[in-house]
């Protein structure tokens, strides 16, 4: 064999050993668990949240939420005279 080819084989042992000592894998850091739809209450404190200048990501994080979800609930609900209302009817909803 070759010595490079030695030293790659070396590197794969090494970088195996090194992996078994992590509990799970990385892209399982941050797994989300689905939930169904977000209730009015959820959405108000997004939206509370978010006009108190807090990141969406920080609140995706602290409320267990994906940030696509925080965005989304953002851009398409607003609080109007303390209740959540939808800014528009789209074609499916």
């Amino acid at each position: 064999m070759s010595k490079t080819f030695l030293a790659a084989i070396r590197a794969q042992e090494v970088a195996k050993a090194l992996g078994n000592n992590r509990p799970r894998a990385l892209s399982d850091d941050n797994v989300r668990r689905p939930s169904g739809p977000l209730s009015d209450a959820q959405r108000l404190k997004i939206l509370t949240l978010n006009k108190q200048k807090v990141k969406g990501t920080v609140i995706a994080k602290n409320m267990g939420l994906n940030p696509s979800t925080v965005h989304n609930t953002i851009r398409r609900y607003d609080i109007k005279k303390g209740k959540v209302v939808k800014l528009y009817q789209g074609t499916y909803g």
